[in-house]
């Protein structure tokens, strides 16, 4: 009777355990999801400045005037940029 009730636990909790771990991971996806859509609104876009730099990149790939440049090259090994827009991204 005893090994019964034992194998019995055991069942339970080999059920319980895949059930329990599934459900930790839906609910962290939900929230992430949840958290994700708030971000979206908040989230105010682009500004002026940066959509017209975005379309005039648009319109020199449309028209295929972008030069490739080769970053390996040794003339271009000291030159550093910064980017306009104050988010501290270098290139």
């Amino acid at each position: 009777m005893r090994l019964k009730i034992v194998g019995y636990l055991l069942m339970i909790v080999g059920l319980l355990l895949p059930l329990l771990l599934f459900s930790n991971m839906t609910v962290h996806e939900v929230r992430d999801f949840f958290a994700y859509q708030g971000y979206k609104k908040t989230e105010s876009g682009f500004s002026k400045k940066e959509e017209e730099v975005l379309e005039h990149y648009q319109e020199v790939v449309r028209s295929g005037q972008l030069a490739t440049v080769d970053p390996f090259a040794e003339t271009r090994k000291d030159e550093q940029s910064v980017s306009d827009f104050g988010d501290t991204i270098i290139g």
